[in-house]
């Protein structure tokens, strides 16, 4: 399984660009990074983009994921 952190910037209402930010080893590894280090970032959303041996896909970083870590 790869897990890649990916910060969707948002200007005027729109999605602007997608930034990778890294990528982890577990999903627990990247919200404690997003909780670390979202001050660094302006507006915007993260989001984890999930690699298993034949399926991809996107799940959202919600605040309420951080606070039960």
């Amino acid at each position: 399984m790869k897990i890649e952190l990916v910060f969707v910037k948002r200007s005027n209402g729109f999605d602007d660009g997608n930034l990778i930010v890294g990528k982890f080893p577990t999903k627990k590894a990247a919200y404690h990074y997003v909780k670390d280090n979202r001050r660094f970032f302006s507006d915007g959303y993260f989001t984890l983009f999930i690699t298993k041996k034949y399926s991809e896909y996107y799940e959202d970083v919600r605040a309420q994921d951080l606070l039960n870590l």
